[in-house]
């Protein structure tokens, strides 16, 4: 994303490039969405754009001179109050102005890739990590003289082209970038239907494992490849307090707690991880 509204920003200008971030004279505006805010939306100041926050009746008058970029977050869509991204492509496009797509998780099933790459946005961020490569890497599809301009602000860019770009930070071992390539065509050649079902598989095995422990129920989210537990009234115990002493116990247990239910995931997980998970909340849960 950083990476992406530097292009935006200062384009394939070496002069431009070189003063990134200090964006004085250059359109630098990124707008978002008051109702797509999220921890990551930092990014475009990072190379530095401007966030300008609109509410959604506002987004096409603030679509000035002065803006660089739009940011979306495309998990976000469908969140209460949102502009569809058909919409705010047209609009940003009316008035020349990219659109950066954040599609971190849009990965699952492969297909849906094909699909956000198809949009119209000018660039598509991804998460690598959620097809299995690398926890570092990521991917920026779309334009091709945008993806190539952005690279010339990575640290490619900063090797082969004077060392001026601030992308000098973000750089990649060889064998990260090799991996990414590599995850992505197992995960498009059928990796990702065995990842599905060998989370499935564990998340089945969790719930078994937890079956005759009094005071919970636990269900399968196979969307998300979660174990969820719900905790009945009159329960000692909570989503809170369970996530705690999980996180607390050696060795530590990463869960999350949503809407009040304690989630596990499966999908990361080996099948020894899974039988010290059940024997760790068989502990916690006093069965």
């Amino acid at each position: 994303m950083a990476l992406a509204t530097a292009a935006c920003i200062a384009g394939n200008d070496p002069a431009k490039i070189a003063r990134i971030p200090n964006t004085k004279g250059m359109p630098s505006q990124v707008i978002i969405q008051s109702v797509h805010r999220n921890q990551y939306d930092r990014m475009p100041s990072v190379a530095g754009g401007e966030l300008i926050v609109v509410d959604p009746p506002d987004f096409e008058d603030s679509l000035t001179d002065d803006v660089a970029a739009v940011y979306y977050c495309a998990s976000f869509e469908s969140r209460a109050g949102s502009m569809r991204l058909s919409d705010v492509i047209e609009m940003a496009h009316a008035r020349d102005v990219p659109v950066i797509l954040d599609a971190a998780g849009q990965v699952s099933p492969p297909e849906l890739m094909n699909e956000v790459v198809g949009t119209g946005a000018d660039l598509v961020g991804f998460g690598a990590k959620y097809f299995g490569a690398p926890n570092s890497t990521g991917l920026l599809c779309g334009r091709g003289d945008l993806v190539h301009t952005a690279s010339l602000h990575g640290f490619t860019g900063f090797e082969n082209h004077g060392g001026k770009a601030f992308g000098r930070g973000y750089k990649l071992d060889r064998a990260e970038a090799v991996a990414v390539i590599e995850a992505l065509r197992e995960w498009r050649a059928g990796g990702y239907e065995a990842a599905r079902n060998a989370a499935h598989e564990r998340a089945l095995a969790v719930v078994e494992g937890l079956a005759d422990v009094p005071g919970i129920t636990v269900n399968v989210d196979v969307d998300m490849c979660w174990v969820v537990i719900a905790f009945k009234p009159g329960n000692s115990n909570s989503s809170e307090t369970v996530a705690k002493a999980l996180l607390a116990g050696h060795p530590p247990i990463w869960s999350r707690v949503e809407g009040g239910n304690l989630a596990l995931a499966t999908n990361t997980l080996t099948d020894a991880d899974v039988e010290t998970s059940v024997t760790r909340l068989r502990e916690i849960l006093g069965a």
